[in-house]
């Protein structure tokens, strides 16, 4: 639902793909609204399963940009409002985006940190929310489609049925999370010890500076180069520790 720094990159590249289409009369059924949404029907703690961003960028970025996700909406201060605290696995590095939205006319909107409105489709799989997802960076708009569990599990059928629906969309090939790896523990929880960067309050600058100067588009061409010629994976090049976000 929101927008994971993985949904950042999402968000900061304007590098939209076309995927492979699906026959008219099967999209159509694939990617229909959710009949009768409501605000509790999403309160709750979610696993993020899979996820498609329109934008072209290598997957092994943001596959390591997105290594895990979870996703937990409380009740906001009115009857229409959530709170939705995203809560996302980045290089190693745990961080927080929080942002108030507001259910009105079958849709979840937000203003801050970016401007955001979801609308719940269809899916099979009965534990699950499917949004999909368009966001406003600038003048630039973008399109997400993301499957959350409350287990973090889906069936092979259902990511096959979401893989469809990523074609209907003619979005690019879902990255999909590792069930087994471990995401990051509750910020709220005093047993932990974690050091969580909490990205909400920066995170327009940080979008309005990455689409002004195209910087993650250079970063992906740079990565590419990398990898092809010193060495195989993020975790060789610059391993989770090295990873320099003092630029927040």
């Amino acid at each position: 639902m929101a927008a994971v720094a993985c949904v950042v990159v999402g968000i900061v590249l304007s590098l939209l793909s076309v995927g492979q289409s699906v026959p008219l009369p099967t999209c159509e059924r694939l990617i229909q609204p959710l009949e009768n949404p409501s605000r509790d029907m999403v309160l709750g703690k979610w696993r993020s399963v899979a996820e498609s961003y329109g934008i072209a960028v290598d997957r092994e970025l943001l596959q390591s940009l997105a290594e895990s996700a979870r996703i937990d909406v409380t009740p906001g201060s009115q009857s229409n409002t959530l709170t939705v605290v995203q809560v996302q696995k980045m290089f190693g590095v745990c961080t927080t985006l929080t942002s108030g939205m507001t259910f009105d006319n079958n849709s979840y909107h937000a203003v801050h940190p970016i401007p955001t409105t979801d609308v719940l489709l269809n899916t099979s799989c009965s534990d699950c929310l499917l949004f999909h997802q368009k966001s406003a960076a600038g003048t630039a708009q973008f399109t997400t489609l993301q499957l959350l569990s409350r287990s973090g599990r889906v069936t092979a059928s259902e990511l096959e049925e979401f893989e469809e629906q990523v074609k209907c969309l003619k979005l690019p090939p879902p990255i999909v999370m590792d069930p087994e790896k471990e995401p990051c523990p509750d910020p709220e929880s005093s047993s932990s010890n974690t050091h969580f960067l909490d990205l909400t309050n920066k995170w327009h600058r940080i979008f309005s500076v990455l689409v002004t100067a195209n910087l993650l588009q250079v970063l992906n061409e740079t990565w590419t180069e990398i990898r092809e010629k010193v060495c195989g994976t993020w975790a060789d090049c610059v391993g989770p520790s090295s990873v320099d976000i003092a630029f927040l």
